[in-house]
């Protein structure tokens, strides 16, 4: 009963309190219930029920809500500020989406945080906060903010310590909520520096670091979409070091140790020499260590079979053990020969010394000598244990010939290579010797075989004259296959012994006969050499030799050796065998030929009747007898005649060619004879046969109307190129057999009034390209290689006929001419000598043999 109402018409007003305490904020329906006795009338009032509307009013949550990101591994912190004095308390709720409906109480609280420790790491929560009211009423939700628990490192990690040779295996514990692991590696304990190697989901992994046998470190951590851990703790691992390879120990090669050696291992200090008897490793000993790649063994007994194991090791790692290799130490036996023995040339005064390389099994040496170079006639001249040996009972300027043996108690070495040298004469006067201008021919030759010509310039620059006892010299020949002559690397060819008289600055061309051709001897191993030419004074000759840098020369080019040979040396026109081109002449109207020995002024031919009008001169050697034979060939006809010049018929009307084709000279297979060739302007077509009938080419096309052929050798090998000259000044050369190779191709030397010229002009044993200017004189001379060796030189005219040949026999061509008017013949060296001046020989309807 809240009241009563004692008058009528009265209105009594009361004051209801509802308990709100439980209720949640908003609008909810109340009732109020009215009875009581009517006081006048004693009547029992109906009770009456009032609805009525009650608003519940809550305290405002906080306005900002924080909740940690991973900050922390063990809770996630929720803070707020603080929402009014009217607030006693906050309710802290959470779910895993963001609808406040759905979420949990976690709890109410007085204060502004709220560290949750009931989390999934690395599970993202929504948290709100609700202010609470002093009868405990929570208020409207406000914002939400996400946070989660920090994901957790993994617990362990460990990393391989060389267990294998190419990776390091990183394995570590798995963390809780984690779905990938990164990993870190550095050459410091220092993971702040550490650089990121890999990402996997698994808890291990293999990784290949730049280097083995280096230490490294490695840490891991956690991850998920949410969050990142801090690193593991930390383990060193590392690649360990491959096992040598290639280990090879070596197998009665030395009588005083076993050589052991292998391959280098990256980042390897030291290598363990390990040594049994028998194949099995578990019983090896360690003999020793070392920082290089072969080890000599000289513990071991001879004639036993040795197994070697190689271990690699440094300060971090070791490696397994290698394959095993075996080796044997040769018990001594005979020793062998000496190698690299070379003797001093011209360094000392009366003296020559003598070095040679160690000999397998020698104990000692024995040094021999003789004054030419064969062991039946060499004497002993000492014995020494050392490599050296210094020969002072020679006499100055004398060449000897050296050998060595190696000795050892059960005997002594075949000799070894022998070597040249000679002391230096210690005379009281000087005369400086040069040598230049080496011809050495052929430029191709059989094992073994002789050259052809050789020749050479030998100058006496002074002060002394050479002359009398004085004028000795001895020039050696030597060839390697190095481009400068090193000893002991070369072979000795022979030498000559001359005495040329020369007065101070004069220099003389020598020419080596038969029997001193016949003394020189090329390697019996084909290939490619150079040749060399020395020359010193020579016992008696009391001169000494002030500079010696000038006293060798070097051919031109290499000489080749060929299992098959090359053709032997031939000279143009030289019917008398003495290697110099004679003059030759021919009158067609009579079919008479003359030849002149240009040098000795004797007649080798006077009129012999052999042709006629119709057949042209076609020079050559056509039964390799060394004799230039007598030959012509009818141009309407095609028919040849070949007469020997030593007498019998060498071919009698044989056919071949025709009207419209010239005859080339040469040798164009290399066997030595001259064979018959033809070429066809009109066509360019070339055919050619030897004598005997063999076909060598057979219309083989190479030139065309305005081009004229021209003989010669263009590659040195013995045999006679197809060559042709344009009238435009061009040259087109290919060899005639084998591949055919194109040796020039449109080359420019020439033009127009001039003529081509065949030719060696440098002594090369390869013809050059030579042209004739027929209107003014003048010669212009190329090798093929592009050496310029004449240039506009004047020598002949309008009148004249250029011819070449050796006129004076040194193995290079010289430019001549012939005067038709007056049968007078110049001829000249491109050395600068004059070899003939007017000489009178032909004259008019006499022609010159080219």
């Amino acid at each position: 009963s809240v009241g009563t109402i004692t008058g009528s018409g009265e209105t009594n007003r009361a004051r209801i309190g509802f308990l709100t305490a439980n209720l949640d904020y908003g609008t909810h329906t109340g009732r109020v219930i009215v009875s009581g006795t009517d006081l006048e009338y004693g009547d029992t009032v109906p009770e009456r029920q009032v609805q009525v509307m009650i608003t519940v009013l809550g305290q405002d949550p906080p306005a900002t809500i924080s909740a940690s990101d991973g900050i922390y591994r063990d809770r996630v912190m929720v803070r707020w500020p603080n929402a009014g004095e009217e607030v006693y308390g906050y309710e802290v709720r959470r779910g895993t989406t963001p609808d406040p409906a759905v979420s949990q109480l976690q709890a109410i609280i007085g204060v502004t945080n709220y560290a949750d420790m009931n989390t999934e790491a690395g599970q993202p929560y929504y948290y709100w906060v609700r202010s609470v009211n002093l009868y405990g009423y929570a208020g409207s939700y406000g914002p939400h903010d996400i946070g989660f628990r920090g994901i957790a490192a993994p617990a362990t990690m460990t990393a391989s310590d060389g267990t294998s040779t190419e990776s390091v295996r990183v394995a570590w514990s798995p963390a809780s909520s984690a779905t990938d692991y990164l990993v870190y590696r550095n050459t410091i304990m220092d993971s702040n520096t550490a650089v990121l190697v890999t990402s996997v989901p698994a808890t291990n992994c293999y990784d290949v670091p730049p280097q083995a046998g280096v230490l490294y470190y490695y840490w891991v951590k956690s991850k998920n979409a949410f969050s990142t851990s801090d690193f593991s703790v930390g383990d060193s691992g590392y690649v360990g070091l491959t096992p040598p390879g290639n280990v090879d120990a070596s197998y009665r090669t030395y009588t005083n140790s076993i050589a052991v050696t292998w391959r280098a291992v990256s980042n390897s200090a030291v290598y363990e020499i390990w040594r049994n008897t028998s194949s099995n490793r578990g019983t090896a000993a360690k003999i020793g260590e070392t920082g290089a790649l072969m080890y000599d063994d000289s513990s071991c007994a001879a004639e036993v079979d040795y197994y070697y194991w190689i271990r690699a090791r440094n300060d971090i790692a070791q490696s397994a053990f290698s394959d095993s290799a075996v080796g044997k130490r040769r018990a001594p036996g005979t020793p062998s020969a000496p190698g690299c023995v070379s003797a001093s040339d011209g360094t000392f005064t009366n003296l020559v010394r003598v070095t040679w390389a160690t000999a397998a099994d020698a104990a000692s040496y024995e040094v021999w000598r003789s004054l030419q170079n064969e062991t039946g006639s060499a004497a002993l001249l000492a014995g020494t244990e050392g490599l050296l040996y210094d020969d002072a009972s020679v006499t100055g300027g004398v060449t000897y010939f050296y050998w060595v043996k190696g000795i050892n108690p059960n005997g002594a070495s075949t000799f070894s290579p022998c070597d040249s040298g000679y002391g230096a004469i210690a005379g009281s006067s000087n005369a400086d010797l040069s040598i230049t201008n080496l011809v050495f021919l052929p430029a191709a030759c059989a094992p073994e075989g002789n050259p052809g010509r050789v020749s050479f310039r030998l100058k006496n620059a002074g002060p002394a004259a050479m002359s009398g006892g004085n004028r000795r010299v001895t020039v050696e020949f030597f060839c390697t296959t190095n481009s400068a002559l090193d000893k002991p690397l070369h072979v000795w060819l022979g030498n000559l012994v001359a005495e040329p008289v020369l007065a101070p600055g004069e220099s003389e061309a020598m020419v080596l006969s038969d029997s001193d051709l016949a003394a020189l001897r090329m390697p019996s191993a084909v290939g490619a050499y150079n040749v060399f030419a020395r020359v010193h004074h020579s016992y008696p000759s009391e001169l000494a030799d002030p500079v010696l840098g000038n006293n060798t020369v070097r051919r031109i080019a290499p000489v080749k050796v060929k299992a098959e040979g090359g053709a032997p040396y031939r000279q143009v026109n030289d019917y008398n065998g003495d290697k110099i081109s004679d003059l030759a002449v021919y009158n067609e109207a009579a079919g008479s030929w003359f030849i002149l020995d240009m040098n000795s002024g004797k007649v080798v031919t006077w009129d012999t009747r052999w042709g006629g009008a119709g057949f042209a001169t076609v020079f050559g050697d056509y039964d390799n007898d060394g004799l230039a034979d007598i030959a012509v060939y009818g141009a309407d006809t095609g028919r040849w005649f070949i007469l020997s010049s030593a007498g019998p018929v060498i071919a009698w009307d044989l056919e071949w060619g025709g009207a419209g084709m010239l005859a080339v000279p040469g040798d164009f297979d290399g066997d030595g004879r001259s064979d018959m060739a033809v070429y066809n302007e009109a066509s360019g077509n070339w055919s050619i046969q030897t004598v005997q009938g063999r076909i060598i080419v057979a219309l083989a096309n190479w030139g065309g109307p305005g081009m004229a052929p021209v003989p010669g050798d263009f590659l040195g090998d013995g045999a006679a190129s197809i060559a042709i000259y344009s009238q435009a000044g061009y040259w087109f050369i290919r060899e005639a057999q084998k591949g055919a190779s194109v040796l020039a191709w449109q080359k420019s030397w020439g033009r127009y009034n001039m003529v081509p010229v065949s030719g060696d002009f440098d002594g090369d044993g390869i013809a050059d390209m030579a042209v004739y200017d027929t209107t003014t004189g003048f010669w212009y001379i190329r090798a093929l290689s592009g050496t310029l060796l004449l240039w506009a030189h004047s020598w002949g005219g309008a009148d004249f006929t250029p011819v070449s040949g050796d006129f004076d026999g040194d193995g290079v061509s010289d430019i001549a001419v012939y005067h038709e008017a007056t049968g007078t013949w110049y001829a000249w060296s491109l050395d600068g000598r004059i070899l003939a001046w007017g000489t009178n020989w032909g004259g008019l309807g006499y022609a010159p043999v080219r």
